[in-house]
């Protein structure tokens, strides 16, 4: 996944954002945000800038409201079960005002990761 978010960055000659999952149960994500984050910039000491680790954001939509007004453009890497989701859930509430959160892109893309 963060190979493809490299990838697609560099093709795109965009800037990489990748927001770590705040979910953890001791049966299938025992690590803390926190820690989670720790090891994804020690894995990827190269590129640790890209990590963002702000516990408000918990969701693609409180994501794309964070970047809007700062880029024209969003796309999202996700998983291809994923993929359909995402894009009809970004796409809902793009140019709307809501308890997601207000963002506004020109153009909104969800690509598979691979």
């Amino acid at each position: 996944m963060i190979n493809a978010v490299i990838a697609v960055t560099q093709r795109e000659g965009g800037t990489a954002f990748i927001y770590g999952s705040h979910t953890q149960d001791s049966r299938k994500n025992p690590l803390t945000h926190k820690q989670k984050m720790r090891y994804l910039k020690g894995m990827f000491s190269n590129k640790k800038n890209i990590f963002q680790s702000r516990s408000t954001i918990k969701n693609p939509l409180e994501a794309a409201d964070e970047l809007s007004g700062k880029y024209n453009k969003l796309i999202m890497i996700a998983g291809s079960d994923r993929v359909s989701e995402f894009k009809s859930l970004l796409n809902t509430y793009n140019k709307k005002s809501g308890g997601h959160g207000s963002y506004d892109f020109e153009e909104i893309e969800v690509k598979s990761a691979g």
